[in-house]
């Protein structure tokens, strides 16, 4: 008899150990699921806000879109390239424009009544001569004048 008390007695206390485990995780649970929901109530405003803050923003569009077409032919071009920039940017292909180059100004022939480019140099002394044999006499001729 005293084993068979003894035997209750255990499983009463078992019984009741499991009993406060399980109020125990339920209420571990419980808590969890409220912070849970608490934290999506509070994602849930934010988001509300973000849009309202958005709808209150005048709708500019946000990039700059450039669309350029590559080939002989624009319109049945098979290259297609569309770049994005930040509208913040004020000139954003402004790094892409290059200045022409200066046009070169070729030299003209030494000769003071001729406007003829300069096709050679004079052995003699090194200035600019065009191509008729006149101007390359004079020219010459300056060089042993002087």
């Amino acid at each position: 008899k005293k084993s068979e008390n003894a035997r209750k007695r255990r499983l009463a206390l078992l019984k009741q150990t499991e009993e406060t485990k399980s109020t125990t995780v339920e209420r571990l649970l419980m808590k969890t699921g409220n912070r849970e929901k608490r934290r999506a109530r509070q994602l849930k405003k934010q988001r509300a806000a973000m849009i309202e803050k958005k709808q209150a923003e005048p709708k500019d569009p946000e990039n700059i879109y450039f669309h350029t077409k590559i080939g002989k032919d624009a319109n049945k071009s098979k290259l297609f390239m569309e770049i994005s920039f930040p509208k913040k940017m004020e000139n954003p292909l402004a790094w892409a424009k290059k200045t022409p180059p200066a046009p070169r100004t070729l030299p003209k022939c030494s000769n003071a009544g001729c406007q003829n480019l300069k096709r050679y140099a004079c052995k003699a002394n090194g200035l600019p001569v065009c191509r008729q044999l006149e101007c390359y006499k004079v020219v010459k001729d300056m060089s042993m004048a002087a």
